[in-house]
């Protein structure tokens, strides 16, 4: 019967749909001219054909999106199944987007990255429209100083914080000179332009944690040496990243400040632990709860529209590199 149907000239829409249909989910291919030959009908019918499979397998399920197109080389329509733990071509965009602003790895690590992403975009044509989207920034991407190779390392020092393993490290500081540390790795994490590895020094009193670069671990070994994590007290990297600007460590303290600039929104997304605690005559008064000192390179980016107000201590000292830098220009 089927036979019958494929070669008589008054055959359904819905049945024709339905066997091209059945062609691709099989990942089979078909050719629009052979179709059209096939069931009597032209090749503009097909086409219509083809958009409303387009249409139907884009919007199939949640959990499954599939993209009809047509192959160039081989000449001839395929299906690429899409399923929800597949990234979507969107997705590849803004992951590649990200990467390429983050400056966070060198030129080869990047391309190599870049090139495996632009490869899972289906079909070919979508594929070159990423390549020309990101071309610019990827032909013209600038690398941070250091240049060093850090995939393998960052995998390799987070396997270090999963299994709780003292590593040894040889660091090399901003000014030069290189020291050696033991190190109770709790976290990896990236900020602006850098990875860095948060760690305990080994016997030394532990109210917070060090922060080291990556990029500037010189030589490292994992050993097989465990070290204990009291339940209460272990790291969370989420916590710690609300409390950190600047990846710059020191102690936990309470600031409060007066904000009067253009985007109160831009502030609180800065500062993830910032509280407003009132707002009056256009300005707002803020607390947040941060680690260390590199806080006070950004509250001075906020030049004339932010005064600290606590802690008092804190305050002095911003009223004193003021002051300092007020004397650069005398």
């Amino acid at each position: 019967m089927g036979a019958n149907m494929i070669e008589d000239d008054s055959m359904p829409k819905v049945y024709r749909i339905l066997k091209m249909a059945e062609i691709l989910i099989n990942n089979g291919s078909f050719v629009k001219s052979d179709l059209a030959e096939k069931f009597h009908v032209d090749k503009k019918t097909i086409q219509r054909d083809i958009d409303v499979l387009k249409y139907y397998f884009e919007t199939l399920s949640e959990n499954y999106k599939g993209t009809l197109y047509y192959d160039k080389k081989e000449k001839c329509y395929k299906l690429k199944h899409i399923y929800d733990d597949e990234l979507t071509k969107n997705e590849i965009l803004a992951i590649c987007k990200i990467l390429l602003e983050s400056r966070a790895l060198n030129v080869n690590e990047m391309n190599t990255i870049i090139e495996k992403l632009e490869k899972k975009v289906y079909p070919k044509e979508d594929e070159k429209l990423l390549k020309y989207i990101i071309g610019n920034e990827k032909l013209n991407y600038m690398e941070v100083k250091h240049r060093g190779d850090l995939i393998n390392i960052l995998w390799k020092l987070s396997y270090a914080v999963k299994k709780q393993f003292l590593i040894n490290v040889k660091y090399r500081r901003a000014d030069g000179s290189v020291v050696e540390r033991t190190l109770e790795p709790v976290g990896v994490m990236f900020s602006d332009f850098y990875f860095y590895l948060i760690a305990y020094l080994k016997g030394k009193k532990k109210d917070y944690p060090a922060i080291y670069r990556v990029d500037r671990i010189v030589e490292w070994n994992i050993t097989e040496e465990h070290f204990k994590v009291e339940y209460n007290k272990r790291f969370e990297d989420i916590e710690f990243r609300k409390r950190i600007q600047f990846m710059q460590g020191g102690n936990i303290q309470t600031i409060k400040f007066k904000f009067w600039g253009e985007s109160l929104e831009a502030v609180l997304d800065r500062l993830p632990t910032a509280e407003i605690l009132e707002k009056k005559d256009g300005k707002a008064i803020i607390k947040a709860e941060i680690y260390g000192r590199g806080i006070k390179m950004w509250l001075l980016s906020q030049m004339q529209f932010l005064e600290v107000m606590e802690p008092k201590e804190f305050r002095e000292e911003m009223k004193d590199t003021i002051e300092q830098m007020l004397n650069n220009y005398i």
